[in-house]
């Protein structure tokens, strides 16, 4: 997995999150938009740490292997 991949990754659970939040705001005025938001915001949720995590960890290798390099 590269740094590209790890960030689109994380990408797609802030882009998930934004959806959730204007199916919330659709719902003020149809109401079926509501469980629509909430599963959409729950899936952000649940995805958003693990994307995170592994473009953290491909952040600090790629950091880790390039100043090994320079030294």
């Amino acid at each position: 997995m590269g740094l590209r991949l790890g960030q689109d990754t994380y990408t797609a659970s802030g882009r998930l999150v934004g959806w959730g939040i204007l199916y919330l705001a659709l719902s003020a005025i149809w109401w079926p938009a509501a469980p629509i938001g909430i599963t959409v915001l729950a899936a952000a949720a649940l995805q958003a740490p693990a994307s995170a995590d592994v473009l953290a960890d491909l952040i600090e290798t790629a950091c880790d292997l390039h100043s090994a390099l320079v030294v």
